[in-house]
C-alpha cells in the first residue's frame, strides 16, 4: 500500500490522477496561524527570535506530521527533498527506514538553506538509511553531506508502446520539453541552444509543456520573440495526459 502525504496550503486534487490504490493526505500547510502567526510577525525583525521562530514552527510541523504517520503505521518512509526530512524529524524519530531523495546537484539543495537551516538539516541526516541521486557524478558531491550508503536512480521516463523511427522522413518533428516553467527547470537553454541551429532543420520545432510564474513565462515569450522563433518554438501550456 502506497500513502502519498504533501503539506501545502491548498484544496483539492492533485493535478496528475493517482492510481485508485494510493491513498492521498494533504495536511493543509502547517506554517503558524492566527495568533501565533500575528505573534511572530511583531518580532521577526529580531535576529534571535527569527531563529527561533523557524524552530517552533519546524517543531509545530513535525507534531503535526507525527500524528499523521503515526496513524499510518508505514514501513518505510521517502522523502521527495531534504526540506522535507526537517518537517517530519525534527522532534520526532521512527523506527522504519527512510529514503531521502535529492533530486538536484547536492551542494545547490543544501546551499539554498541558511546557516542555520542548514545546520538543522544536516544534523537530521542521521536518521536517513539511503540517500538517493540522479546522477553518478552527484555521488561524491553528496559524501560532504551524508556518509551512508548513495544509490543512483534517475527520474523516471514513462514508457510507451509507440516506438518511433527516426529515420523516416516527415513533414514536421518535433522536440518536446515538459516541467514547470521556472528558471530552475532552465527552459531558456533549449530556446537558445535551438536559436543556432533552427534555420539548418526548417522541418524541427519545439514545443514547451508546463504552467508557470507569470514572470518567468513573459521572460520566455520574450526570449522566443527575440531570435525569431514564434512559430519554431511553441509554449503549450500544461496537458493531463503527457504520453
Amino acid at each position: 500500500d502506497v500513502v502519498f502525504m504533501t503539506n501545502e496550503n491548498k484544496e483539492g486534487a492533485p493535478f496528475f490522477k493517482l492510481n485508485d490504490k494510493v491513498k492521498f493526505i494533504n495536511i493543509g500547510g502547517t506554517n503558524f496561524k492566527g495568533f501565533q502567526k500575528n505573534i511572530f510577525k511583531l518580532i521577526k525583525s529580531t535576529k534571535l527570535l527569527n531563529i527561533l521562530s523557524c524552530f517552533n514552527n519546524y517543531k509545530y510541523t513535525s507534531d503535526v506530521v507525527y500524528k499523521y504517520i503515526n496513524q499510518e503505521k508505514p514501513d518505510l518512509i521517502i522523502l521527495a527533498n531534504p526540506q522535507d526530512l526537517v518537517e517530519v524529524c525534527y522532534s520526532h524519530t521512527y523506527n522504519v527506514p527512510i529514503i531521502q531523495m535529492i533530486h538536484n546537484v547536492p551542494w545547490n539543495i543544501f546551499h539554498r538553506k541558511s546557516k542555520t537551516v542548514l545546520k538543522i538539516t544536516l544534523s537530521l541526516m542521521k536518521n536517513v538509511k539511503v540517500c538517493q541521486v540522479l546522477m553518478p557524478s552527484f555521488v561524491d558531491l553528496m559524501k560532504p553531506y551524508y556518509s551512508g550508503e548513495i544509490a543512483v536512480i534517475p527520474n523516471s521516463i514513462p514508457q510507451t508502446d509507440k516506438n518511433i523511427d527516426y529515420s523516416n522522413q516527415k513533414d514536421k518533428f518535433i522536440i518536446a520539453n515538459v516541467g514547470r516553467l521556472a528558471e530552475v527547470k532552465n527552459q531558456e537553454l533549449i530556446i537558445k541552444a535551438f536559436a543556432k541551429i533552427y534555420k539548418k532543420y526548417p522541418q524541427w520545432e519545439v514545443d514547451i509543456w508546463g504552467n508557470g510564474s507569470e514572470k518567468y513565462t513573459q521572460k520566455l515569450t520574450d526570449l522566443i520573440e527575440e531570435f525569431g522563433l514564434k512559430n519554431k518554438v511553441i509554449l503549450k501550456g500544461t496537458s493531463k495526459n503527457i504520453l
